[in-house]
């Protein structure tokens, strides 16, 4: 292997042990194990009445970062494959090895956590602004629709294409499947 690989190697490691660091501390700080839980424990007692519990404002800010987080590992993912595979001194055999380990390294586990959560939120915050735009409703006469129908395929659109910009396939899937 030649410098520059090894170079690239080290940096990679330093990177995961840094990068999964600050995805822990975030997931501490948004205390999201416990607020997923709680989404999911409401889930599970819809005939309860909502007196309290998760804001949707507040989970679309978690949202938003969360997003914000991945997207930026990923960019980071893809920029060091693409300069593995630019390296004119790589044995062409070594390619797939030293792209994978970009893939299955720590940092890689913990974005899989936290997308984990971001879909139990993002199906959370997709709910309960369903159930909002189903509340508001008021029936115009001589309308052929509802002012709901707009509101609802607003925020169905507007979740999918937020779960499909985490370029993370289990996380659409599971936002499509939840639609």
């Amino acid at each position: 292997m030649r410098w520059n690989v090894y170079a690239i190697y080290e940096l990679q490691d330093e990177c995961d042990s840094r990068g999964s660091l600050i995805l822990k501390k975030y997931i501490e700080y948004r205390k999201l194990a416990k607020l997923t839980s709680e989404i999911n424990t409401y889930k599970r007692n819809l005939l309860s009445v909502r007196d309290q519990g998760s804001d949707p404002r507040e989970i679309k800010l978690y949202l938003e970062e969360i997003l914000q987080l991945t997207r930026l590992g990923e960019d980071y993912t893809d920029y060091m494959v693409s300069k593995i595979r630019g390296l004119r001194s790589v044995d062409p055999e070594l390619l797939p090895q030293a792209t994978r380990v970009f893939r299955s390294e720590n940092f890689s586990q913990v974005v899989q956590d936290i997308t984990g959560y971001y879909v139990i939120l993002e199906g959370f915050f997709l709910v309960e602004n369903v159930r909002k735009a189903i509340s508001i409703d008021e029936h115009v006469l001589d309308s052929l629709t509802m002012s709901m129908v707009d509101d609802v395929f607003y925020v169905l659109q507007s979740c999918c294409r937020k779960s499909i910009s985490t370029f993370n396939i289990n996380s659409v899937i599971a936002i499509l499947s939840s639609v």
